[in-house]
């Protein structure tokens, strides 16, 4: 039982490193498009985060504590009876950001 334990650690953990590796990837090229547009780099601010219970509120909190003024989310292109129904991401962080801007980008 130990040694499966041991194992399924260890594909998780793998798994969650190619998905970082995938995912900072987009962080990157997304960084560059908007330095590009003229938005200082030193004014892009990105964070990789695995296993939440709540990713809304998780964002949302990080910018409270940033002091950041904007959050950019993407959004599944789901209808918004689906987004509501299923709970997403970005409208969670719509429902939940206070005297913050968010951006949701579809």
């Amino acid at each position: 039982e130990r040694a499966l334990k041991d194992l399924r650690d260890e594909e998780i953990g793998k798994w969650e490193g190619e998905l970082k590796s995938r995912t900072k990837g987009v962080f990157t090229s997304a960084k560059e498009q908007l330095i590009k547009s003229g938005i200082p780099a030193s004014h892009i601010k990105t964070k990789i985060a695995l296993r939440s219970s709540d990713v809304g509120k998780d964002i949302v909190d990080a910018a409270k504590k940033g002091g950041y003024s904007t959050i950019v989310v993407g959004r599944r292109g789901v209808s918004l009876i689906k987004e509501i129904a299923l709970g997403s991401i970005s409208y969670r962080v719509v429902k939940l950001a206070k005297n913050c801007t968010v951006w949701v980008v579809h």
